[in-house]
């Protein structure tokens, strides 16, 4: 992992515009587009119209996590549930809406509160619940999403819906009537719902919360940034965070000399890359022969200005 682009900013502050200053600037070198991986400061914490949005307008596929008070409903659109993240049908049963916090929220001895097993469990269990998506959000960011109970990819069988011929041999997850709101709401009265950009715009993701696909993005994403923080501000190099090694008056100046640093550190880590890939990839067709030690040292002498009890070359 290198750094592509960088800015300078007050910690904490102007976090969307920063951002998107860099993004642009990938933007304009044509650099490919992928997911956005960041911490609670960034998504969802900043306005969705300042960062969620543009992120989603130009491509990026978001993942992040949510406060304790963020998890559960976090909106509804058109009787569709947004549970961390994604949209579910109306019929999901409360204890998987309420998984994560009872999981995370509840105090021992509460009897409502479950190990990460039977989290695990539910977490998988919403599957069945979630809205299919009949295409990508378009360039203006709205999306169509399909409830789980139509069509030949059915997940659920719900009184609601005629079941598809060719789901009504597969097993799947019944809709209990009692759970369905009455009266009926439009993602029950449709095939499909178109949902708007703004609908659950600071909290809707790629993944569905806390899952393997989730997990295999947000965790070495994660871990990435601080892997790369460490190796900015490491002792052994040029530390960023030392302000004494760059003894300059101004932001620009400033900006420079920790542009610098950067590069060195991004160089740093491709020479200790191309070392791991010398002989074992299509960088190099045969092994490299590493010369022999009294090779390298032969035809040297010893300096005339030597320490005293080493003679002169000569």
């Amino acid at each position: 992992m290198i750094v592509l682009a960088m800015t300078l900013h007050s910690p904490g502050k102007d976090l969307a515009s920063s951002v998107m200053s860099c993004i642009d600037t990938l933007h304009d070198y044509e650099l490919p587009v992928g997911h956005f991986v960041a911490d609670r400061a960034y998504l969802p914490g900043t306005k969705p119209n300042e960062l969620a949005l543009p992120l989603r307008a130009r491509g990026y596929r978001l993942v992040f996590d949510y406060k304790r008070d963020e998890l559960g409903q976090q909106a509804s659109h058109a009787g569709a549930l947004l549970i961390e993240g994604r949209w579910y049908s109306p019929g999901m049963p409360p204890l998987l809406r309420e998984a994560s916090a009872d999981y995370f929220l509840r105090q021992e001895g509460d009897p409502r509160r479950i190990d990460e097993k039977t989290y695990r469990e539910r977490i998988k269990q919403r599957e069945a619940y979630l809205l299919h998506r009949k295409e990508r959000a378009d360039a203006d960011g709205f999306q169509r999403l399909q409830c789980p109970a139509v069509g030949a990819s059915a997940t659920t069988r719900c009184p609601y819906r005629e079941p598809h011929p060719k789901a009504v041999d597969r097993p799947l997850t019944r809709l209990l009537p009692v759970m369905l709101p009455k009266p009926r709401p439009q993602v029950c009265n449709q095939q499909t719902i178109t949902v708007l950009p703004s609908a659950g715009a600071k909290y809707e993701q790629e993944y569905p919360y806390r899952t393997k696909s989730w997990q295999a993005q947000y965790t070495p994403g994660r871990q990435s940034v601080e892997s790369m923080n460490n190796s900015l501000k490491h002792g052994a190099h040029m530390p960023i965070n030392v302000p004494h090694l760059r003894p300059r008056r101004g932001w620009i100046a400033q900006l420079i000399s920790l542009a610098t640093m950067v590069v060195a550190t991004n160089t740093r880590k491709i020479i200790e890359w191309l070392k791991g890939q010398i002989g074992v990839s299509s960088i190099s067709s045969a092994p490299v022969e590493r010369a022999d030690r009294r090779d390298l040292s032969s035809g040297w002498t010893t300096d005339p200005n030597a320490p005293p009890g080493i003679p002169e070359a000569a």
